[in-house]
């Protein structure tokens, strides 16, 4: 049998991102059920993930674990805000047993989607200004985001090229961050005007990638990064706002350059 371990809360930002997946409707507590791992080994390595790429984002309850070889040293659960702390616990060299990380070694990490139960290797990617080459040690804690062959999109929006979707759906772009291009997916139940428009964080517009009338179906439109003259915008965060007929749905994009 399983024991489950017990983590302590540390402050009060860790219980609102809990409160938040359990208002979203999931039941997680916070504590990660899918990977096990062994964290008495006395010493930690902090991992910090900027994000997560898969179809549709994660949800709250969905879980990241990082490996050495095949040994889950930490995991963490995803509580619905960005950055996601992880700790990876080192190897206890007072016991026979290979129970943690090994400096030098390099990080693997997984994805777990709790609604699907689907779980897969995730590639690391460093965006400018983090820290870390993929190998746990480097330096006093590492910074990256991940990419998974995973999705959380709903069978009501099927993303397949060809699939008449049954509802409107705005997935995340990808990849995200991003640096010299990006693709936006949406999906059309009916006919209609659509446009696709990009703000800056202060809610300025800086781009219209569509702005017409547009038949049903899955929709792929490309975005490099520039404004509505051709101009390159500098790096930050970016909106990606979707509306069509009565649907309106937003997505948050990081520029990285």
């Amino acid at each position: 049998m399983r024991l489950k371990r017990v983590i302590r809360l540390a402050g009060a930002g860790l219980i609102v991102m809990i409160a938040m997946a359990k208002a979203s409707g999931q039941t997680c507590d916070g504590v990660p059920d899918h990977f096990f791992f062994s964290q008495n080994t006395g010493q930690s390595y902090s991992i910090v993930l900027d994000s997560a790429v898969v179809g549709c984002g994660l949800r709250p309850c969905d879980e990241v674990g990082v490996f050495d070889g095949s040994l889950c040293v930490g995991a963490a659960v995803y509580a619905g805000t960005w950055p996601l702390a992880v700790s990876a616990w080192a190897n206890d060299t007072q016991t026979p047993s290979m129970d943690g990380y090994s400096c030098g070694d390099t990080m693997i990490f997984k994805v777990w989607l709790k609604a699907t139960n689907l779980e897969s290797v995730a590639s690391v990617h460093l965006g400018t200004g983090e820290t870390g080459d993929g190998t746990f040690c480097n330096g006093p804690y590492s910074k990256l985001w991940l990419e998974a062959p995973l999705s959380n999109c709903d069978d009501v929006t099927d993303m397949r090229p060809g699939i008449i979707p049954t509802g409107y759906s705005l997935s995340q772009n990808y990849p995200n961050p991003f640096n010299s291009g990006t693709e936006i997916r949406f999906a059309l139940p009916r006919a209609g005007w659509v446009a696709l428009v990009i703000y800056d964080v202060l809610g300025q517009e800086v781009s219209q990638l569509v702005l017409q009338e547009l038949e049903p179906g899955v929709k792929s439109v490309p975005w490099d990064g520039r404004d509505s003259r051709g101009d390159p915008l500098p790096s930050g965060v970016y909106l990606c706002r979707l509306r069509a007929g009565t649907f309106t749905s937003v997505r948050k994009m990081i520029l990285l350059k």
